[in-house]
């Protein structure tokens, strides 16, 4: 790229809400949508869900003279967000050369901030400014016909849960020149493509001069953003501990009870009392111990996972502090090192 030249890139993302024999009307849909991408011509079009995928994540490698996408597609629990969040985080400084640019489906609030500050990632929606489509930039809005209210909970104006993340490296500078959303429709006004909303960006890439950071001010660890957004996550999933352990030791004693119970009828049953009323009762008994013991089970296991993601959070929290510590000038250094090893370690 030539140091005055400025790169435009045309960017569509979409979930396609693509599940076989679940989605309606996917094939009209899905021919619908390529008519359209055709017709456009956009430089990059991410399309999630495609089958079962739940999240898209493209980085854009910017040699001379073209651009070369890669995908990665990871799962996305709701309270195992962090560890899924360190994960990708790991993966951009190992794997990209260039800018990065993320898409897909993220719980707002907590997971996005969560990935922006721990990444580095800019909101398109948020940094442009020229904006036009969903109220409040929604992505799954109550005018689409494919959209159940009640899929929205609390949210019963729309909710956003797709962005366009975007981050540059040294030397380079990205700005979001314009950004879109298809509200309820397609961009022609017919039926929608999915029943999540499209979304239109286009961003700006070029050099940027050399930039001389002045001193950095060490503040306290506890005020910095990440930390802030980290000990939310903790707190997260320390209320999912506690629900897990609730509902794992209610199962428990529906477990005792009904072995409690099964031993009863045993009993009876081998006197020759209520014979045929006890022989009735086996069967529910039977049938409670053992949903109660597979709800046991999940439940205790759903507590160890979220006990081995707040581990994982602690250490994530002690490396922020301490790299909040040393100063801006040694994050990437020292977050980076701290990842090479750990992927030595798990080979």
């Amino acid at each position: 790229m030539k140091p005055n030249f400025t790169l435009r890139l045309r960017v569509f993302n979409l979930n396609c809400w693509g599940i076989p024999y679940l989605s309606k009307h996917r094939a009209d849909r899905v021919k619908r949508l390529g008519d359209f991408l055709n017709m456009e011509s956009f430089d990059l079009a991410l399309l999630e869900e495609w089958h079962h995928w739940q999240w898209s994540l493209c980085l854009l490698q910017t040699p001379n003279p073209g651009i070369h996408p890669a995908c990665l597609h990871p799962q996305w629990l709701p309270l195992h967000a962090p560890c899924r969040v360190q994960s990708t985080e790991g993966h951009l400084p190992s794997t990209s050369r260039g800018p990065s640019l993320g898409t897909g489906p993220v719980h707002p609030d907590l997971g996005c901030r969560l990935l922006k500050e721990w990444t580095g990632l800019h909101d398109a929606y948020l940094e442009t400014r020229d904006f036009k489509g969903s109220e409040e930039g929604c992505t799954m809005v109550p005018k689409n016909c494919y959209v159940k209210h009640q899929e929205l909970g609390p949210f019963p104006l729309g909710i956003r849960i797709d962005y366009v993340l975007y981050k540059a490296v040294s030397g380079l500078y990205i700005f979001c020149k314009t950004f879109k959303t298809t509200t309820g429709h397609d961009p022609y006004s017919g039926p929608p493509f999915s029943d999540h909303e499209a979304l239109m960006a286009t961003l700006c890439v070029r050099h940027s001069p050399p930039q001389h950071n002045p001193s950095p001010t060490h503040g306290p660890a506890e005020s910095s953003p990440l930390t802030s957004v980290l000990r939310e996550a903790w707190a997260e999933v320390d209320q999912g501990m506690a629900q897990a352990h609730w509902w794992a030791t209610m199962a428990g004693y529906a477990v005792g009870l009904g072995l409690l119970l099964l031993a009863l009828l045993c009993a009876l049953a081998a006197g020759g009392w209520i014979r045929e009323a006890a022989l009735l009762l086996w069967t529910p008994s039977v049938g409670l111990v053992l949903g109660a013991g597979a709800f046991y089970l999940f439940h205790v296991q759903e507590a160890k996972g979220l006990c081995r993601t707040r581990a994982e959070l602690q250490h994530v929290l002690g490396r922020a502090r301490e790299a909040q510590d040393l100063g801006p000038e040694s994050q990437p250094a020292l977050l980076l090192g701290q990842q090479e090893r750990e992927r030595a370690e798990e080979q």
